[in-house]
């Protein structure tokens, strides 16, 4: 055997690492070529393959990377952009509840030749912004369009001028307001800070809105009675140690202690209507059904201020629970059509405090015998609210975001306990926000 044919053996035997030749490549390609010709085995060619995989991997990365990264701006613009097209509704919900406030100072400075006690109702100047359609400049072009097609058929001609349409051009996407009276429900806090006359007031509230029938039903189901229920609501925020006899429970504390984790009563006004969920018996079927027609606002400040709930936005169940005597079947029929007929004609129930015994009497048959002062319903109502409730929704591109406030209004240039140990120079309070 020839010597260069040995050498061709010992490198074909070198074997491969990796899938690599180890082998002098020169001279394998000479053994294996006719005539000590180099034979190309694609090695580069893979390696060079292998490369471009990698480039295409990290160029991938850097463009979903980057189509990520700008995917977050655009929504962190776009909620920022809902944020304040938020802001922007809750400022024109305020616009209007001033601006019905100084309409009633108007009114009831005799300027217009008549004296007229103000009222909060479907037809006051607030209410005009639940009727409204969705603002800004999304909805000003689909107002554009049906206008351009229809003539105006929302009416819009006398609302939107040049003007506000400007002004609505810059808010991109829109927004919707909702105005809704907080006094139209029952005062839960009135029990630990309205004093005693007022905490009874309430429990009567209570009480009535437990007994009314589907209700008192309801409350068998789960071992309860109405008043039951209304004293352990009581028990729960009166800074008392003593447990009350008529909600039924062993101690003040005592069934809390057993709770996993176990807490005490709170001996304080709620802070939310969600802590009624722990009252003993609170579950959240009875939250769903009792809550809409509940609320913690406002606090009283001075056992003097009179938040009684207003009968002319509360809800007609509410009322026809509060009053017994519409329970009666004639009775019923006449008042659910009045009530519907006043809703329809957007009218108030009662023009003014007076108006209220005579209302409740036509209307729900209530007589007022046998009341004490506690139970006095013409006591449980008022035509004036001073406590609302904005619901704000705005959207822009896929952001959504929902801003809840109550505001009370505040009378601009007199005193006002807890507000500010000063004249007030706004006519609104922030009571509670909420951005979400």
């Amino acid at each position: 055997m020839s010597r260069k044919t040995q050498n061709c053996e010992k490198e074909k035997n070198r074997g491969f690492i990796w899938g690599f030749p180890v082998g002098d490549s020169e001279a394998s390609e000479a053994c294996d070529s006719p005539g000590g010709k180099k034979k190309e085995k694609g090695i580069s060619l893979l390696i060079a393959i292998m490369a471009i995989a990698v480039m295409i991997t990290f160029i991938a990365e850097m463009i979903v990377s980057s189509t990520v990264n700008v995917e977050m701006t655009l929504l962190g613009r776009d909620r920022a952009k809902a944020d304040y097209l938020a802001r922007s509704g809750l400022n024109l919900g305020l616009y209007f509840l001033t601006a019905n406030r100084l309409w009633d100072q108007v009114q009831a400075s005799g300027v217009m030749g008549q004296k007229v006690e103000p009222t909060d109702g479907p037809g006051s100047l607030w209410n005009i912004i639940n009727t409204l359609p969705p603002m800004g400049s999304d909805s000003l072009g689909m107002m554009k369009l049906a206008a351009d097609a229809e003539g105006d058929p929302l009416g819009l001609s006398g609302f939107m001028n040049e003007k506000v349409a400007g002004q609505m051009e810059l808010l991109e996407g829109q927004f919707t307001v909702k105005v809704s009276d907080e006094q139209s429900r029952i005062n839960l806090n009135d029990c630990s800070s309205g004093g005693a006359r007022a905490c009874q007031e309430v429990l009567a509230q209570l009480e009535a809105l437990f007994s009314c029938p589907a209700e008192k039903a309801f409350l068998e189901t789960k071992n309860l009675s109405p008043k039951e229920m209304a004293y352990r609501i009581k028990d729960f925020i009166i800074d008392f140690d003593r447990e009350s006899v008529e909600s039924n429970i062993d101690s003040k504390d005592g069934p809390y202690e057993k709770e996993n984790p176990p807490y005490k009563s709170k001996r304080a006004p709620f802070d939310s209507l969600e802590e009624l969920r722990l009252v003993k018996g609170w579950d959240d079927d009875m939250h769903a059904v009792f809550s809409p027609y509940l609320t913690i606002y406002p606090f009283k400040y001075k056992k003097e201020d009179n938040f009684a709930v207003n009968i002319n936005t509360a809800p007609k169940e509410l009322l026809s629970c509060l009053i017994p005597q519409s329970w009666e079947e004639s009775v019923r029929e006449k008042s659910v059509q009045e009530l519907y007929r006043l809703q329809k004609k957007e009218s108030n129930l009662a023009g003014d405090k007076k108006a209220i015994k005579e209302k409740l009497k036509s209307l729900f048959g209530y007589t007022g015998e046998g009341d004490n002062d506690e139970t006095k319903l013409e006591n449980w109502f008022t035509v004036r609210s001073d406590v609302f409730r904005l619901e704000v929704t705005a959207q822009t591109g896929h952001q959504e975001r929902k801003l809840i406030a109550v505001i009370r209004r505040l009378d601009s240039g007199n005193q006002e306990p807890l507000v500010l140990k000063r004249e007030i120079k706004r006519a609104w309070q922030v009571l509670y926000w909420k951005l979400i």
